[in-house]
């Protein structure tokens, strides 16, 4: 007998019986499209009059997405709930038709279902378009658009459609559909904390295997990534991705409601291999959880023991849950005793992975053939820093991505720094450096530009003669020399004063405030010294600090407060000699005239130790060598444990004294007496 299920009358008779799903949809879709964008369009702002299409449909990507997702559960959910019915089951597996081809009729049920009310309110959004004035690329947006959310419908779908047929009641395919959605996305999560805990170089970003994970393992994430991703360079790859997935999903879909034993309906899961597994899968991940939680809510003194304590509890009890959920008895939490000790073996592994970093997590790179370049954050390694104002919140609509860069652009800033073999050799001695004993120096940024563009971030502890080198390597073969300067030429139009202060004299009077005029004066020659000056003097002793300040998007967003400064801080150094001149002649000097150095008192202090430097020619040898302490670059050396204070000589000058102001020594112009004086108090020790 020829059956006629799997037929086009059919299928216009199967969905009849479904006029609520379209129904739903189209509800769903007309708010997610027509009346979105007509809200959208009627907040009358500059931004919306130059909208394109394009623009509108990069907002209404996230309500299509929502939508989407409850058209691929309840279609799912409509076309096999009978899978946990065995009187249903027995019907309509008695049909003479193939469960291949039940299978697909159902699929294309489903995906008629969603592409009717799609089609169609997609189209009355882009008559609004034209209506409106912003129909610009119409067609390339619009179909940009269908494609990405038909992939999502598609990936969501046979992601429920798996979860439903491998378990044999309706509390496993609640868990198992929660389990196909959200498991990727949690365990990206974990696996973020986990690194942010244990490995000391993690900045604290989402990137590496927790971010792809988060990505890859899941039809939610990766839909979600359809729309973070879109225009950076590895959108490609996320395309890839999904694709790959879906056909995943499709087959293991397939092969599991085609190939399902009837007779397991009932049980948790259908499929018996599959309960080890989910053990594995979701004990390890939630005992190393636990024994996190414990080991920072527990006592300083005996943290390892509670971390210890949490490990074990947390394999125990999930143990014993998923075993009740796989047998529904709760007689059976403590079976397989055997599968019990294999996964606190497998626990405490992972424990001990973590605790010794034994996967070189802090000290591996990416190799120089996946890098295209470095970015370095400069924020920490002395007092050269950029602070942009951050947008105002006000009653006004703008556009949250906006938003999010203003408030994310203190965070850290970042500047390219190129990439060549001499940078590389240097970054990985400092990688290699991270666990040694004698690990101890400044923390700075580095970010590895891959070429995929899912980049890497650390933070490294590096030495002063380490940092150094890889500045100077920076400055010779890679691009931060150009980079770091160029945020000025960004607000030299909009510069209102800049000001000078010296950073080895012992009080501010000879710091210079520059108004506009002469600001720009002394950018065009600041400009031209650093373009002359050679990567071993960027590195060199600098002699002042320059801070600029500027008016910035106050004029073009409305959404910055008028008073807002941009303020950009930078070394002045001694080879800057046209710079240097005209700041002379407004009244700066870098380099103290030997008559005044009378006027200040010194005191050395080692190891709580002081002592008063009286003798003229180690006052002025001293002096020399000092740096404001909280000023230094962190690429100079200086003599630890050593400062010195300075204070006006009553005597000498009616000025008020310098309490509170600390000076560190360099130790390329060390004094010969400081020497001793550190000399004499190791030997003490």
């Amino acid at each position: 007998m020829k059956s006629k299920t799997f037929s086009g009358r059919s299928l216009r008779s199967s969905l009849k019986g479904s006029t609520w799903i379209l129904v739903l949809l189209l509800l769903g879709f007309m708010v997610a499209f027509p009346v979105a964008e007509l809200m959208l369009i009627g907040n009358q702002t500059d931004e919306i009059h130059r909208m394109t299409f394009v623009m509108i449909c990069s907002y209404l990507i996230v309500p299509g997405f929502l939508v989407t997702m409850l058209a691929a559960v309840v279609n799912a959910l409509n076309e096999f709930w009978y899978l946990f019915s065995r009187d249903k089951i027995d019907f309509y597996h008695s049909l003479p038709v193939t469960r291949s081809r039940f299978f697909w009729e159902k699929a294309i049920r489903g995906l008629v279902l969603y592409l009717v009310p799609y089609v169609i309110m997609e189209l009355i959004t882009m008559a609004i378009a034209v209506s409106k004035g912003h129909g610009s690329h119409l067609i390339t947006a619009a179909g940009k658009m269908f494609l990405e959310h038909l992939l999502m419908y598609l990936l969501l779908y046979f992601g429920a459609v798996l979860a439903l047929a491998i378990a044999g009641n309706i509390l496993a395919g609640i868990l198992s559909l929660c389990c196909v959605y959200l498991y990727g996305p949690v365990l990206g999560i974990l696996l973020w904390v986990l690194e942010m805990m244990y490995f000391r170089t993690n900045m604290g970003l989402k990137e590496g295997m927790a971010e792809k994970i988060s990505v890859f393992l899941s039809p939610v994430s990766i839909s979600v990534a359809l729309r973070t991703y879109s225009g950076q360079k590895n959108f490609w790859i996320i395309i890839v991705g999904g694709i790959l997935l879906l056909i995943v999903l499709a087959v293991c879909a397939y092969l599991a409601y085609t190939k399902r034993p009837a007779e397991k309906t009932g049980k948790s899961f259908v499929y018996g291999f599959l309960e080890p597994i989910l053990l594995f899968m979701v004990v390890i991940p939630a005992a190393l959880a636990i024994g996190t939680m414990f080991a920072l809510i527990g006592p300083e003194e005996n943290r390892t023991g509670w971390w210890i304590f949490g490990l074990v509890l947390g394999t125990v009890v999930f143990y014993g849950i998923l075993q009740v959920i796989f047998a529904m008895d709760f007689r059976k939490m403590a079976a397989h005793k055997l599968q019990l000790l294999l996964l606190g073996i497998c626990v405490a592994v992972s424990a001990w992975i973590l605790h010794t970093d034994a996967i070189g997590y802090d000290t591996r790179i990416p190799t120089m053939a996946k890098t295209e370049g470095i970015s370095l954050n400069l924020e920490w390694i002395g007092t050269e820093s950029v602070n942009e104002p951050q947008m105002e919140v006000s009653s006004g609509s703008y556009k949250l991505d906006r938003l999010f860069y203003f408030m994310g652009g203190n965070y850290g800033r970042w500047t390219d720094a190129g990439m060549s073999d001499k940078i590389y050799e240097v970054l990985k001695e400092i990688a290699s450096y991270q666990n040694s004993k004698e690990c101890s120096g400044t923390e700075i940024g580095v970010q590895f530009k891959k070429k995929s563009g899912f980049d890497i971030t650390r933070q490294y502890i590096v030495t002063a003669e380490q940092l150094g080198r890889l500045l100077e390597a920076c400055y010779e073969q890679g691009t931060l020399k150009d980079n770091k300067y160029d945020i000025m030429e960004k607000y030299r139009q909009k510069v209102s004063f800049i000001t000078v202060d010296p950073l080895n004299e012992l009080d501010d009077q000879y710091s210079v405030t520059l108004e506009k005029s002469d600001s720009q004066k002394l950018l065009d020659l600041l400009k031209q010294d650093i373009a002359e000056a050679s990567p071993q003097e960027l590195i060199g002793i600098p002699c002042g600090q320059m801070e600029l300040y500027a008016t910035s998007y106050a004029d073009m967003d409305e959404h910055i407060a008028p008073e807002s400064y941009a303020e950009v801080g930078r070394y002045i150094f001694p080879t800057f000699k046209r710079t240097l001149v005209f700041l002379k002649e407004k009244g700066y000097a870098f380099v103290m005239e030997k008559e005044n150095l009378k006027q200040y008192d010194y005191s050395v202090t080692y190891n709580a130790e002081e002592m008063d430097v009286t003798d003229p020619e180690q006052k002025e040898e001293l002096a020399q060598s000092l740096i404001r302490e909280l000023e230094c670059p962190a690429w100079l050396e200086t003599e630890a444990g050593v400062s010195v204070k300075v204070a006006l000589n009553i005597t000498e000058s009616a000025g008020e004294s310098l309490n509170g102001i600390e000076f560190a020594v360099l130790k390329a112009k060390e004094p010969e007496f400081i020497k001793k004086i550190v000399e004499t108090g190791e030997e003490e020790e």
